[in-house]
């Protein structure tokens, strides 16, 4: 995993996994921190942490195919992954 703060934007990166289903059962982890994590990186002399989960549904139980009602978050173009 990497996270940077780069001016106003927090840059997370998290390598996708092998599917994984969640402990409810209805949905399929890609990517995830597995928890809180403390970043190492300070914002206002505060530490950031950081708890991130990337999923879709497990189709397997979903009872809805009904769009999903969070609107999605579009690619920023402004930037590119650093190497």
């Amino acid at each position: 995993m990497n996270v940077r703060l780069k001016g106003n934007i927090l840059r997370i990166e998290l390598p996708m996994r092998d599917p994984k289903i969640s402990g409810s059962g209805k949905t399929v982890i890609l990517a995830s921190t597995g928890g809180q994590i403390d970043t190492g990186i300070e914002y206002k002399g505060q530490d950031i942490i950081l708890n991130a989960n990337a999923y879709i549904r497990n189709s397997e139980t979903a009872k809805s195919k009904g769009k999903h009602s969070r609107r999605k978050q579009e690619k920023s173009e402004d930037w590119t992954p650093d190497e």
